[in-house]
């Protein structure tokens, strides 16, 4: 379990708001999610890394099965040193950016 783990809820078999102050057994040391939308928590921000995650991921969605924002500042296993994206459009972010460099990736993309 988390340190801290707050609800309000269920909505859909969620909770409403799902508040988590870790980490703890592998989750991030903040977890917080609003939603859920389509089975996707609608704001879901994770603070870590924990486990692979990246040091901040935030996620606001979601938009034909993907978010309409990602965002992550790491970099953690790869992950650029901040990936942010926006869309999509025909399945593809209408907004990628990235700045690193990090695994061979160029500082700005």
């Amino acid at each position: 379990m988390s340190l801290v783990d707050w609800s309000i809820g269920p909505v859909d078999g969620m909770a409403l708001v799902d508040w988590a102050v870790g980490p703890v057994d592998g989750m991030p040391s903040v977890d917080w999610s609003v939603g859920p939308v389509d089975g996707m928590a609608l704001v879901d921000l994770a603070v870590g890394p924990v486990d692979g995650m990246a040091l901040v991921d935030w996620t606001v969605g979601p938009v034909d099965g993907m978010p309409s924002v990602d965002w992550s500042v790491g970099p953690v296993d790869g992950i650029p040193l901040v990936d942010w994206s926006v869309g999509p459009v025909d399945g593809m972010p209408l907004i990628d950016w990235s700045v690193g460099p990090v695994d061979g990736m160029p500082l700005v993309d």
